[in-house]
């Protein structure tokens, strides 16, 4: 894979953004489907549909400094935010993006959206001194999720 400057990958962008416009499918349609949506969940969609935006929009503009803005909003609706969603199709989503990235992350050897380290470099210091607590968070919240499928 060939990296563009600022840690773009060509045909990554691609795929992300379709993965993207997929999830927002999925999203419009439980809130358009689901009767008993309460106000938090709603508010995570909505939350979710203007962030893809702009995760498109920064992408298709090459803009690395939205990109990580947005990849940061992604980690935090995925690792900490999931875990107050009540809706069980929200939540089936949730794991199945989790799965996906874990995925990318072990074809790639990285995280697909790419590194946040020219963007918020004490960030991904952080990160790379508990590397081993990033790796196993995803799947703590995996579990979790599916024990509130069955809950």
């Amino acid at each position: 894979m060939n990296k563009e400057e600022g840690g773009f990958i060509e045909n990554r962008i691609t795929i992300l953004i379709v993965i993207t416009l997929l999830i927002d499918v999925f999203l419009i349609y439980i809130l358009k489907n689901e009767k008993k949506l309460v106000e938090f969940d709603k508010a995570f969609i909505y939350l979710m549909l203007i962030a893809h935006l702009l995760f498109i929009s920064a992408n298709l503009s090459r803009d690395i400094h939205s990109r990580d803005q947005m990849h940061m909003l992604y980690v935090m609706a995925t690792a900490f935010v999931s875990l107050f969603i009540t809706n069980k199709k929200i939540i089936t989503l949730i794991i199945i993006i989790i799965l996906a990235m874990l995925s990318f992350w072990h074809i790639d050897g990285e995280c697909p959206i790419g590194s946040v380290k020219n963007t918020y470099p004490q960030w991904q210091e952080f990160y790379n001194s508990n590397v081993n607590f990033f790796r196993l968070w995803p799947s703590i919240v995996i579990l979790i999720l599916i024990t509130k499928l069955f809950i």
